[in-house]
């Protein structure tokens, strides 16, 4: 029976085209806009012989039989049928538009792209880093997440996604970023699920990848607000004293004109975003430096993504420049990337240029946040430490926790020295090791060499330590920070052994700087 099913279903589908082409149903050719040429045939001499059922996947799908039959009559099922206009949006009840090219927020609602678990350790790790990273330098670090159009009007996606049991992105990151610690964590969809019904937070057909200047401003007002409760001079400023919402009529070229709130700052007068900043840390145009002459005090950094930095006229800079004397706006993943080497050297050399007393991040969920910092040891080291769940090689380890073999410890203030008696030098871990709910083991330290060389970290379920279960990393000579990540079952236990280097000599392990003012904080704030 189910053969027979899809018997009928394949011939179905292959006769549609031609069947509507032979009714001489009205659509048009020129429907088919893909936005590039087609492939042309490969030269063979291009490729290797194994190469060549790649090489030639997409020649033979862009001269399927009948395409030009096949492909607007496929649109015009999904447009007409389904009322999905699949090349740009979809269309939900009421006509209401989603954004589902640039960004596919009604995939990812009704998901069809769930987070892999890497993706969501990548989150927590990078954000849990983040924290602590400023946490060790006794900046506020608040931490916004914005949800998307069809998570904030479900009830308005098309009609097939009530027949899908599905929970969107939203979820998956407010959960990992309860689990990473956030000591400021601002949700923003529980507010606006109070408002949606009354004030509308999106365009109905505009500009539906981004919220209009409402939202923007009931997001200001919210986040204002809880930052207040700790710093009086962020109580949101008078509206409209200081900004001001106004209607504009807007077009849409393929769905016509809407009448849409805008955002606009008023007494510009009062600060200047002319300043200028170092070439090295500024790479978009989301990049604004501005400084308040009525105001004496206080600096704030706020990176977003173009929810903050780009819509219904906010151009990256908003009401916030009036509560500080600097206002910083970056963009939250894009500004880092830049000729220096990771995502903390990026933020010590804008604390040279300008030091805040308060760090904004916001982003909205169909962006998946930032995994940037994720490559860089010292954010996951610190990520880590927060999450309690890494073990630290410095002069802080007990020394009745390690075998020594072919070498030495001795501790020499902040500082561990390892003398190794051999090219081979081992440090063998009495107790076993519990992987966390993730399945992660990490170990870092930071290894000043002489030399250059491999490290090695050895794991086994039974303390039989072989080279097929181990991972390796180059050391330089002169300090290395270094941090090893095992990715095993959750909750597994195996033994561990540390090689620091393959080479005989002295060695220091060394205080990793930003750990010492991290755990000084913590135990300053009963943490």
């Amino acid at each position: 029976m189910v053969r027979i099913v899809f018997i009928i279903s394949f011939i179905v589908i292959i006769s549609t085209p031609l069947t509507m082409k032979l009714l001489n149903c009205d659509y048009a050719l020129s429907r088919i806009n893909e936005n590039r040429h087609l492939s042309k045939l490969p030269d063979i001499r291009d490729y290797s012989l194994k190469e060549y059922p790649r090489a030639f996947d997409q020649y033979i799908n862009d001269s399927m039989p009948l395409r030009q039959v096949f492909m607007p009559a496929y649109i015009s099922v999904w447009e007409n049928f389904l009322e999905s206009p699949v090349s740009e949006y979809v269309t939900g009840k009421n006509r209401e538009l989603f954004m589902n090219k640039a960004a596919r927020t009604v995939d990812n609602a009704l998901g069809l792209h769930p987070w892999s678990d890497a993706d969501r350790i990548r989150f927590k790790v990078s954000y849990a880093g983040k924290q602590a990273f400023y946490f060790s330098k006794g900046i506020k670090y608040y931490l916004v997440l914005i949800p998307d159009k069809s998570t904030v009007y479900q009830d308005l996606l098309p009609w097939y996604s009530t027949l899908i049991g599905h929970e969107g992105w939203y979820s998956e990151q407010y959960k990992a970023l309860k689990d990473a610690g956030i000591i400021n964590f601002i949700s923003l969809k529980e507010y606006f699920d109070q408002i949606s019904d009354n004030v509308r937070l999106y365009d109905k057909k505009y500009d539906n990848c981004h919220w209009n200047g409402n939202a923007l401003h009931l997001a200001y007002q919210k986040i204002a607000s809880v930052i207040a409760a700790d710093y009086q001079f962020m109580s949101p400023v008078n509206y409209p004293e200081y900004y001001e919402l106004y209607e504009k009529q807007v077009e849409q070229p393929a769905f016509g004109t809407e009448i849409t709130r805008f955002i606009r700052l008023k007494n510009r007068g009062n600060f200047e975003c002319a300043t200028a900043i170092p070439e090295h840390l500024k790479a978009t145009r989301y990049n604004h430096f501005c400084t308040n002459s009525k105001v004496d005090t206080n600096s704030l950094w706020f990176f977003s993504d173009s929810y903050f930095g780009a819509t219904h006229g906010s151009g990256g800079i908003t009401p916030f420049v009036h509560n500080v004397h600097s206002y910083w706006h970056s963009h939250y993943n894009y500004d880092h990337k830049t000729k220096l080497p990771n995502y903390s050297a990026y933020i010590n050399e804008r604390l040279n240029f300008n030091r805040p007393d308060i760090v904004i991040e916001a982003f909205v969920e169909r962006t998946k946040g930032d995994f940037a910092p994720y490559s860089d040891p010292l954010i996951r080291i610190l990520g880590d430490y927060w999450l309690k769940n890494e073990t630290v090689i410095d002069h802080t380890i007990s020394r009745d926790s390690l075998k020594e073999l072919d070498s030495s410890l001795e501790t020499d203030g902040n500082e561990l020295i390892l003398k190794s008696f051999s090219s081979d030098p081992k440090l063998v871990f009495k107790d076993y090791f519990t992987a966390d709910a993730d399945g992660r083991i990490t170990l870092s330290l930071c290894l000043n060499s002489g030399v250059a060389g491999i490290s090695q970290l050895f794991y086994s379920p039974d303390g039989k330590f072989t080279e097929h279960n181990s991972l390796r990393k180059p050391v330089k000579k002169g300090d290395n920070l270094l941090h090893f990540e095992l990715q095993l079952k959750p909750y597994e236990k195996v033994k561990l052994r540390f090689d620091p280097i393959n080479k005989k000599g002295t060695f220091i392990i060394r205080e990793i700087p930003e750990l010492k003012d991290l755990r000084m904080r913590l135990k300053d704030n009963g943490i």
